[in-house]
């Protein structure tokens, strides 16, 4: 899924994976798949996956996730944040898609001119003036089915809280939710071709 309303963005944008399973593992399916990527490892047991941008500066992950869990058999999922105002989840289980968590609904509402040349916004079917500021949902808060990609034991309460509260950066709402896993948020909350200004330790690059 890719955000959001219409209109100029600025803000950090980035697409990543995390896969519950070891380096060499994720990177020999990475490779068969024939896919470009750097892999960073997180924690024991946990790798983030940046996909190289394609087109329009955006990573496709949904596929890519998709043969990764299908190929390991383990968790992996996908984080989206878009401009700064969201951030998307989608979790994996052994080839199959299990879940989304969205930050803020609101952030999906479709701006545009009417035929009477006035502003309106639409979301989910009902049409609000375009000055009226729509109420901040999130949408998948459930803590549990995030707590499988945790190291040791997840603060759940922390959990809870990070992934029902908005932030006024999307990006510092990942890593509230990344700690409460007790996972470095460095490999999962930087775009591929931002790698080379932060420096991150045990990058791996898989592909040409």
């Amino acid at each position: 899924m890719r955000a959001c309303k219409g209109g100029i963005h600025v803000g950090t944008s980035y697409e990543t994976m995390l896969v519950a399973a070891g380096m060499d593992e994720v990177r020999a399916v990475i490779a068969a798949v024939g896919s470009v990527a750097a892999l960073v490892p997180v924690e024991d047991g946990r790798t983030a996956v940046i996909p190289m941008e394609g087109q329009h500066g955006y990573a496709e992950t949904y596929d890519l996730a998709t043969a990764v869990s299908g190929a390991l058999g383990c968790p992996v999922a996908t984080f989206e944040v878009a401009h700064s105002d969201v951030l998307v989840a989608e979790l994996f289980r052994s080839g199959e898609h299990v879940h989304e968590y969205v930050s803020d609904r609101s952030a999906f509402a479709n701006v545009y001119e009417d035929s009477d040349g006035e502003f309106k916004q639409e979301l989910d079917g009902v049409v609000y003036p375009a000055d009226v500021r729509l109420p901040v949902t999130p949408v998948g808060d459930d803590p549990t089915v995030f707590a499988p990609f945790a190291v040791g034991q997840p603060d759940l309460v922390g959990l809870a809280t990070a992934l029902s509260t908005k932030q006024l950066f999307a990006e510092r709402q990942h890593w509230d939710i990344l700690a409460a896993l007790n996972l470095d948020p460095g490999g999962l909350t930087v775009a591929y071709r931002h790698l080379d200004d932060v420096g991150l330790a045990g990058v791996l690059h898989v592909g040409s």
